[in-house]
């Protein structure tokens, strides 16, 4: 109970709030009986008066500490709504049986207390509750019928059927706010889904799954401005798979997809093993101030068998020995597409000057890259 996620708490908060509501909705009850009392328009005894007040009490410390020590979590329905419910129709069951002359005004005060149903309960629900409390209004006036020399059988029945009629309405009505509450609720989530898997998909290359070029040109746009703040170094490498229309030409573009999709599996998972240095080793403040701006190395698909990989922090020994690692790590094993096949790349890798362009950086990381497809392939180059 007590490793609570954010979620879980946020959802307690508003249960809390809740509470608190039906708290002072309790205080201006017994504000308004008061009133009824010093206006003349019903008597109490003082030992139902207290009672009345007392389990006020009572029953709002249970509750609050239900909430407070997350208790309530323990139900079904953490809420707890039509529990809170049927308490209150029992409390003021109290006030029904001690003030028979303002009667038609104590029924008024169970209307806000079943207002809260249309936050939780279904209509089957909100019957069922409401359908409870006018069981203990209907035993409430069988037991006057008999030993109330006052009992007025035919204005109580009236009242009764009067009261039970809003009820039901309210159970009806409150119901259907509930329902569409609950469908606004699905259709508001499914939007979530629906805006996380636009935000996905315009961010994430199809076929490999890894970022695609509009998301590593907009990332490497934000390390631009970072760099040129906080003086912080940063290496771009663009990655050829070597002879890969050759793969395509004897093998089909299918296997060349699968090859696609294995190198950049591979490249990525290599990469997050390698101890290159971060940013924020350098930096620790830009994670407060760019907390909208990946700070680790990533990989993306640049274009057809080309990738980028971003090395924040890292400078010019660091970026080489990085990739000299991850090719190492991409040729150890054949792919297996399904057949076993060797796939080796070249690299292109250029570190950040301050002050240059972006365009400037890739054209140099572009240059480093043909030089080692040039030189052989299977080669890591630097730019110069």
């Amino acid at each position: 109970m007590n490793n609570l996620t954010s979620e879980d708490l946020g959802k307690q908060t508003i249960r809390f709030k809740r509470f608190l509501m039906a708290l002072t909705t309790y205080t201006l009850n017994i504000i308004a009986a008061y009133l009824i009392l010093q206006l003349g328009l019903g008597e109490i005894e003082p030992t139902v008066w207290w009672l009345f007040v007392g389990s006020t009490i009572v029953i709002n410390l249970v509750f609050a500490l239900m909430f407070l020590n997350h208790w309530n979590l323990r139900f079904r329905d953490p809420s707890l709504t039509a529990l809170q419910i049927l308490v209150s129709a029992s409390w003021g069951m109290i006030l029904v049986y001690g003030l028979p002359e303002a009667r038609p005004l104590i029924l008024l005060f169970f209307i806000p207390a079943f207002s809260f149903g249309m936050l939780r309960l279904n209509t089957q629900q909100y019957v069922l509750v409401a359908g409870l409390c006018l069981a203990e209004y209907a035993g409430l006036l069988f037991w006057e019928n008999f030993y109330r020399p006052t009992f007025r059988l035919e204005f109580e029945l009236f009242l009764f059927v009067l009261f039970s009629a809003v009820l039901l309405w309210m159970a009806v009505f409150g119901g259907m706010v509930s329902k569409i509450r609950r469908e606004l609720k699905r259709k508001t989530v499914q939007l979530q889904h629906a805006n996380e898997l636009i935000t996905r998909q315009s961010s994430t290359d199809d076929l490999t799954l890894v970022y695609n070029r509009r998301h590593a040109i907009r990332v490497l746009k934000h390390f631009l401005a970072i760099a040129n703040r906080f003086e912080m170094p940063f290496s771009v490498a663009l990655i050829d798979i070597d002879h890969f229309k050759q793969i395509n030409d004897e093998h089909g573009h299918l296997v060349g997809d699968e090859v696609l999709k294995e190198f950049a599996r591979r490249l990525a998972d290599s990469l997050r093993e390698t101890d290159v240095l971060l940013a924020t080793t350098f930096h620790p403040e830009i994670q407060d101030e760019d907390s909208d701006v990946e700070l680790e190395s990533f990989v993306a698909r640049y274009g057809g068998e080309e990738f980028l990989i971003l090395l924040p922090g890292v400078d010019q020994p660091h970026s080489l020995s990085a990739l000299q690692r991850l090719r190492e790590a991409i040729g150890i094993q054949a792919f297996y597409v399904p057949f076993p096949l060797v796939v080796r790349f070249s690299a292109g890798v250029a570190q950040y000057q301050r002050g240059e362009t972006l365009e400037n950086l890739l054209h140099r990381a572009d240059e480093a890259l043909y030089r080692a497809k040039n030189l052989g392939r299977d080669r890591v180059e630097f730019a110069e």
